[in-house]
């Protein structure tokens, strides 16, 4: 997988925001993006049902077919963006897990995942931008549109590199005592080294 690379090339932190250590980053960050995807979910089921009462109870004078075709297309597009929301509250609920159970096969697999859907939101922002070029949109409006882009990916970036650099500290940790439990003929647990941060 492309993404697999990608995440490779991440850098490895010593600490998260200059104070805590990479774990304790990524297990707050893992909360956070548990959360707030939590909280856009049902918001988004709430707008969804406000939407198509909206539409339905409106008071234009529209064919009842057009009506009928604007319900529709408020349902479907609700419901991708809801189940778009449900994965990506899925994929937060496998870190959480997978950091406090120290499962790292299910980090990595966050890993992947997120890293892909970067590197896609990333071409989309940037098709995105052209667009509001090549449509004749006011200078100031896209350079706060590719101001705020650059800020979220910058900072998406980072989040990815925090869970990376623990993913990297946990499996190399976890590598080191298989490498010692068969030279000594396994009497160490994964506990008993202290992590490598």
């Amino acid at each position: 997988m492309c993404c697999e690379g990608l995440v490779e090339n991440l850098p490895q932190l010593e600490k998260c925001c200059f104070c805590a250590r990479v774990e304790t980053g990524s297990k707050i960050l893992a909360w956070f993006g548990t959360v707030t995807a939590f909280i856009y979910t049902i918001f988004s089921i709430i707008g969804v049902v406000a939407l198509v009462a909206a539409v339905s109870s409106s008071k234009t004078p529209a064919k009842p077919e057009d009506r009928d075709a604007q319900i529709t297309l408020a349902l479907f597009v609700g419901v991708i963006f809801i189940i778009f929301l449900s994965i990506v509250w899925v994929m937060a609920l496998l870190l959480l897990i997978g950091l406090y159970k120290e499962d790292m096969g299910k980090v990595r697999i966050w890993l992947k995942v997120n890293m892909c859907l970067y590197v896609f939101a990333l071409v989309g922002s940037i098709f995105n931008v052209g667009t509001l070029i090549f449509t004749g949109k006011e200078a100031v409006f896209i350079l706060v549109q590719i101001f705020s882009l650059i800020i979220q990916y910058l900072v998406a970036f980072y989040f990815l590199s925090v869970i990376k650099s623990h993913y990297v500290n946990k499996t190399q940790n976890i590598q080191s005592i298989d490498e010692e439990n068969r030279r000594t003929g396994g009497i160490f647990h994964r506990q008993t080294l202290p992590p490598k941060e």
